[in-house]
Parts: structure tokens; sequence; C-alpha cells
């Protein structure tokens, strides 16, 4: 069959077919001989059924005209009753011709007592019905085959079902008999059944005109080539149906879709864009159409390179993912990426060029910004790493460092300044110091050490460490301090913390000039919009303090600025430094919640600018550490707690050393019970904050049930980080952070003695 012919052309030679197998069969004298059809159920006094059909599928690919002439050509042959089912039992057409047919459906459709159709149908007393659908047409559909059975009329039924795209979507049948029943006690039973009288029924059973066996089986096969028929019918439906909703689908997505379709003829003018072209570019299609696409839409240095793209794919050699910007109608640029398609006629000559766009502007800019960021995260895990380690050494690391440091107190204050090994203790001491603060700066880095923060001028912080700055940087160096000529909003930081900022920024400073040169710290008040933030993403709107330090100095690369912050870099010779200075600075003020820049060129200097939060403070006061001229000795009873046996050992020696009674325990246990026997002595509990059975704060609260005017003073080499993490102290508990000198322990007990 040839596809290009119009549907009711084919439905025609479709036609033309069936008939052909009655020709090839010589029974086209019996089919021409045959009575013109009978009239269809819409005169059978209860309507048209097919009014009821929900599924739809036959009925709506198939006109009902031709579905009527379809089942009137079996009562032609036949002169009984043909049915067209949809897959669900709905009618998608019936027609009764023979007078037996019409009385036995007429009779038990009244046997329903309804007016209304579908219960009827519903009821299972529609005998009729029943056999032509429940008992035979169902039974094809299920079965997939042929079904022949005895109808409960009296007659025979034969069913096949219809297949369409290899599935049935419902069955064809028609009736036959040989005659209807004319024995009396058949005929009596149907009577009972169908609510008739005898005398009618046998009256249409006498008229009921015979068919041969020839015929009936004419009609079975007929009715094979209907029901392929019907399927070829739907199927070319289904396939102009699902054409017409592939071109909605395909107009629909060239409009829709958030990419650009843009189609251009072989000489590179346009032919025809989508509408999202349109709303990217600004430009209707009928405003351009026809026109140049280079010399509209490209920047002209583009341009050249470009169209030897264009002309590859005109010369069938098909590109992907080549990027280039258009121009839109207001000027912007736009970054597109083009994967070009060669169009080609039926005879496989190029016409034109199917080029699909999509704008890559914002992902061009997040993927740079995700480089940056990724840049970032490394320097964080870098610097996280590092503070893991810090913080899983410092406690151990502190508790040696506080031995080192005092037993070397106690044994230089046994001996002679003029003794051979007091030079020697102080060496010592002097450089277990220096590994403590080695260790501050490895936490402060990590954002892990104590700190205790202040409401401050920075401006009186600069000017207390002017002094010792110039000390550190040498005498070829000028100093130049510039305070904000401005009253200096306050911050919230640990006065410590910003000396450790100046000493390591002035020590790069100097070791990056050589010869003289100058060094300046300057302040100032600064803030920050949403848009600065946006090009600096550290940075969040706000009010800040901006600590300024520059120098004059050889400058660094920009490969160098990349990883300046990252713990242990340093371009200093071997054993010069630590590679932690800058690493420090840059914890210190994320811990502070600011955010830090650097500018520097080769032989132009490098400026480190720190941006600290503005603290409002409502009093307007900074905070003063309270200076308390604490004595150095006492001669009050303490409590000294520590699962260290080392420390446990020097601190009561410090402890004595300085006039205390000391009563130690390496237990919590054990501590307990010397409460209890010394209930009326003990004055100060100093305990460590981590150890075995319980931690220092439950320790307290025992020893506090007990003793509940007591004082306790903990101490910990651990971080405060792991300390405020586990709840293990509390603010205002008084505290004392290993490795500690015996002045510092002298200061902090009396303090707690005091309050």
């Amino acid at each position: 069959m040839d596809n290009n012919n119009s549907l009711p052309e084919q439905v025609s030679e479709l036609h033309r077919q069936a008939e052909d197998i009655i020709k090839k069969q010589s029974l086209q004298s019996a089919y021409n001989t045959a009575k013109p059809p009978a009239n269809d159920t819409e005169e059978q006094g209860y309507g048209d059924l097919t009014t009821l059909n929900r599924d739809g599928l036959i009925s709506r690919s198939i006109d009902k005209e031709t579905l009527k002439e379809i089942s009137a050509e079996y009562l032609n042959l036949l002169e009984t009753s043909s049915a067209i089912y949809e897959k669900n039992g709905d009618y998608a057409y019936g027609i009764f011709c023979s007078g037996w047919c019409r009385l036995m459906d007429s009779a038990s459709r009244k046997l329903c007592h309804t007016e209304d159709n579908a219960a009827a149908l519903a009821s299972g007393k529609w005998l009729c019905h029943e056999s032509c659908w429940t008992d035979c047409s169902k039974l094809a559909i299920e079965s997939q085959s042929p079904v022949d059975i005895e109808c409960k009329g009296g007659i025979h039924l034969y069913a096949v079902p219809i297949f369409s795209a290899g599935e049935v979507i419902g069955a064809i049948n028609f009736g036959y008999g040989d005659p209807p029943p004319r024995d009396a006690e058949r005929l009596k039973s149907l009577a009972d059944s169908y609510g008739l009288d005898i005398e009618t029924l046998a009256k249409e059973s006498d008229a009921f005109a015979s068919r041969p066996a020839y015929i009936i089986e004419l009609a079975k096969q007929r009715l094979l080539s209907s029901a392929r028929f019907i399927g070829i019918m739907v199927d070319r439906k289904r396939a102009e149906e699902s054409l017409r909703e592939q071109l909605y689908f395909a107009e629909s997505l060239i409009e829709t879709a958030r990419v650009i379709i843009l189609v251009l003829d072989t000489q590179g003018r346009i032919v025809r864009f989508n509408s999202y072209m349109e709303e990217l570019v600004g430009y209707r299609l009928d405003e351009v159409k026809g026109k140049d696409w280079f010399g509209t839409f490209l920047k002209p240095e583009d341009c050249h390179t470009i169209k030897s793209l264009f002309q590859m794919a005109v010369n069938d050699m098909q590109n992907y993912g080549n990027v280039n910007a258009i121009i839109a109608k207001n000027g912007r640029t736009i970054l597109v990426e083009w994967y070009d398609k060669t169009l080609k006629d039926k005879d496989d000559r190029t016409v034109g060029i199917l080029a699909i766009g999509q704008d890559i502007t914002e992902r061009k800019q997040a993927e740079e910004e995700t480089v940056r960021l990724q840049q970032q995260l490394h320097q964080a895990q870098k610097m996280e790493a590092i503070g893991r380690l810090a913080g899983g050494v410092a406690h151990d690391f502190n508790n040696m460092l506080m031995v080192i440091i005092g037993y070397s107190e106690i044994s230089l204050d046994s001996l002679n300044t003029s003794d051979p090994l007091y030079e020697n203790l102080t060496e010592i001491m002097n450089a277990a110091k220096r590994s403590a603060d080695l260790t501050r700066q490895l936490l402060a880095f990590a954002r892990k050490q104590s700190i205790v923060p202040k409401v401050l001028d920075i401006n009186e912080t600069v000017e207390e460490m002017l002094k010792m700055l110039v000390k550190l940087i040498g005498e070829n160096i000028n100093l130049n301090w510039k305070p904000s000529s401005d009253p200096l909003w306050h911050v919230k930081v640990d006065p410590s913390q910003i000396d450790q900022i100046l000493a390591n920024l002035c020590i790069n400073a100097k070791d990056a000039i050589a010869g003289v040169g100058n060094v300046s710290i300057k302040t100032c008040n600064i803030t920050y919009d949403e848009v600065y933030c946006s090009n600096s993403p550290d940075a969040i709107p706000g009010d800040y303090v901006m600590l300024t330090v520059s120098d004059d100095g050889c400058g660094m690369e920009k490969e160098i600025l990349t990883n300046l912050f990252e713990p242990f870099f340093t371009t200093k010779a071997f054993g010069q430094g630590t590679g932690l200075g800058l690493a420090t600075v840059y914890g210190i003020v994320k811990q502070n919640n600011g955010f830090i820049n650097v500018y520097s060129e080769p032989e132009k200097g490098t400026t480190f600018k720190i941006y600290l939060p503005r603290h409002i403070d409502k009093s307007l006061q900074t905070d003063k550490e309270d200076v308390v001229e604490f004595a150095k000795h006492g001669d009050e009873t303490i409590l000294l707690v520590e699962d260290e046996p080392v420390i446990l050992k020097m601190g009561k020696l410090i402890l004595e050393g300085l006039g205390y009674k000391v009563l130690t325990a390496d237990l919590p246990s054990k501590a307990i019970n010397l409460a209890e026997k010394h209930a009326n002595e003990i004055e100060l509990l100093i305990t460590d904050v981590v150890m075995p059975e319980m931690h220092g704060r439950d320790l307290a609260q025992n020893i506090l049930s007990i003793l509940p005017h007591i004082k306790c003073l903990f101490m910990s080499g651990y971080t405060a980080e792991v300390i405020a993490r586990d709840g293990l102290i509390d603010e205002g508990m008084h505290f004392i952070q290993k490795p500690f000198s015996r002045k510092e322990m002298a200061d902090k007990v009396r303090k707690a003695l005091g309050s």
C-alpha cells in the first residue's frame, strides 16, 4: 500500500482487498444476492449504545459510517447481528437484522427493568448483550484468538480479536444459525428466560432463513479480514495522531526550549530562530530575518574564525562545542557554546545549517568562581589539617613544656647567677618558652587557642607595641605610624592577637627590605556594601576597622601570593623561617570574623590590609583588664589534683615554694577522700580538666558538696575548643592554660583565693 495516499484512499484500498478475498472464494454471487443492510441499534427502542463508549479508541479512529458498512456486510451474508467492541467492552458499533435477533435483544432488554442503558448493561440481565460480549467477544480478547459459542438466544456467535500495534484493542463478532431452535422444549425454555410466548418464538424461528455452511465459513474468514482492516485503520489513526503530537511537540520544543535554535542558509543568512533567541538578544525574528548572521551578531574580530567554522559545517564537517560571543541588541555580550548540524534536502544537497546554542555566560563565571573557591577550600583544608595536628599534640606537648619550664625555674631559684649551670638552665627555659610560643602559633593558625576577646581601640594597642616593633625591625628601617584622624571604631578581639599580627607582619616586612626602607602602619574606619563584597567573597557587608601594614621591600610574584597563607610555606632560606607567621595572621583574622587582602608586585613592596568587624558597645567603654597586684606567697591549704605524676610533683614544689600547704592526688577518687579527711583545712582546689574516672568539673562539684565554700582553679593542656566543645568548663571559671610559669601560677592562685 502506498503510504502517501490519503486516509480515505487507503480505506477504499483495504475495502477492495477484502472484496478480493470473496472473489477468490468464488462466492461473490452469494454475496450479491444477499439482502440490503438492516436498521442499526439506534432503531431498537433503547437508543445508541455507542454514546456510552468510554474507551473510544476504535470509535475515535474509524468513523461510524465505515463501522456500519463493515458490520452490514455480515448481515448481508447471514442476516443476523454484528457488533464491534472496544477492549473494555464498550460498544464501538452494533447492528441487528433478523427478526429472531431483534426479538431476543428487545425482550432481554426489557428484563433489565431500567431505562438507563448503562445500568442495564451492568445488570447482567440483558441476555443478548451477555452472550455477545461476556461469553464471546470478551473471551476472544482475553484468549487473543477466535471464539465460537452457542449464545443464550439459541443461535451461535463467532468473535475474533482486533489487534493494533501488537496488542488487542477490541473484538468483532457476528451471529449465525442453522436454524434457531424449533423443538417445543427448547422454545419453551427460551420463552421462560426471555419473557416471551412460544408462538411468537416459533413464528420468528420459522421465518429465519438458513445459510449454507460455506456462507458461514466465508463470513468467518471475512471477519478475520475485517478485524485486520480495523486494526490497520486504528494503526493509521494512531500514526496520524502520533505525527501530529510529534509535530506539535517539536514546534513547542523549538519555541519553549531554553537553548538557542538557529537556522542559517548556506550563505550565512538568518532563516529562523526561536523565542528564546529573541528573548536573549532582544531582536525579533522579523527584524533580522534574511540578514547576514556574522555582520549582525558577531564581533568583527571574531568573524574570520567563525566563518571558517561555518564553512566546515556547510561542507558537512559537523562542529561541536565551539564557543564565541554574540552581541545583543542592547550591546550586552553573551557567551554561547554552539553545536552545528548540516541540513540536507531529499537529494542530499546542503541547504543550510542548524545551530543549537547554549548561553554559558553565567556558567563560565561560575566555573571561574568554582576554581577560586576550590583554591580557598584547599587552603582551608590544609589549615584544618595543621589545626588538628596542633590540637592533637598540644596537650602532651604543653604538659612536657610545663615540666621543663617549672623545673628550670625551681632550679634557677636554687642557683647563684654566677653558677655555670645558671646560664645553661636559662637557655633551657628560654627554649621551652619559645616552644610554647610555637604551639600557640599553631593553635592560632588553627583558631583553637584560648583567647580572651576584649572591646578595644586598635590605636591604643598599636601604640603600646610601637617600641617593641621598632626594636624588632631594626634601626635601618623607618617605622611610620599613621593612626586614623577620625575616632576609631571599637573592635572585640584578644589584644595579644593584635600583637601577634603586628609582630608577624613587621618581621615579614623587615625580611623583604634589603638595607634601608620603610614600614607603615595605618588604621581607619571603612564600610563595605554588597557590591564590593560580591567581588570579595571573604567579606560580608558591614562596618570594619582596617589595619594596614605596608613596606617598600622587594614585593612578591603572583604565584607566591597564591600560596601566601599556606602553613609552612616560606620563601626564606632553610632554617630562617617556619612558614607559620602569615598562616597565624590568617588564622587570627578568620577567628575574629574578619578578612585579609594582600597587594604586592615585584620591586613595588607589599601591603596587608586586615579588616576586623566593628563592635557596637552601648557603654562606649573598652574593656580594661583588672590590674590587681597579688601577693606572691600565701599560707592556705591547697588540694592539687593531676593525673600526670611528673606535673603533680612539680606543681607541689612550686606551690610549696610559694608558702602554701599542698595535698596531692593523682586520681579524682583520692582527691574526694582527702577532701573528706581535711574538710576544715582545704581552701582551694586546683585540678586538671581531663582526667581518668571523672573530669575536673565533676570532681569540683563532688568536692563542693563536701566543702561548699571551697574555691576552684582549673588547668589544662588541651585547647579551649576541645574544653568548650565537651562542656568541661564554663565562662567565668578560673582557668590557667598549660604550660605556665611560676609567676602565672602565683597570680592565678591569689586571684582564685581572693575572689
